[in-house]
């Protein structure tokens, strides 16, 4: 059986969230399906930094999550230490 688009956003963001120090806020209505909302922060100590925000049906905020989510991961892997770019030459 496929899996959601929560199901599947939750696989993505767990790992990030315990890696990054994500933080999520998920706002579901069901008087105005159209105006849900996500929201993912880097935490930072002090305060939180919106990194993203998706509004309109929760399933497609799901979605449009998800691959902010996985653009996200490429950009914190490049910036890591020890990481050695395809075109160094030695």
């Amino acid at each position: 059986m496929e899996k959601t688009p929560q199901e599947q956003f939750y696989e993505v963001y767990e790992p990030l969230r315990k890696r990054y120090r994500l933080l999520s806020h998920i706002k579901a209505s069901v008087f105005k399906p159209d105006e849900d909302v996500i929201e993912i922060y880097k935490d930072t100590g002090k305060d939180k930094k919106l990194l993203y925000r998706s509004k309109g049906e929760l399933e497609d905020c799901y979605k449009q999550m998800i691959l902010n989510l996985r653009v996200y991961e490429n950009e914190q892997k490049k910036r890591e230490p020890g990481k050695l770019s395809s075109s160094c030459s030695t």
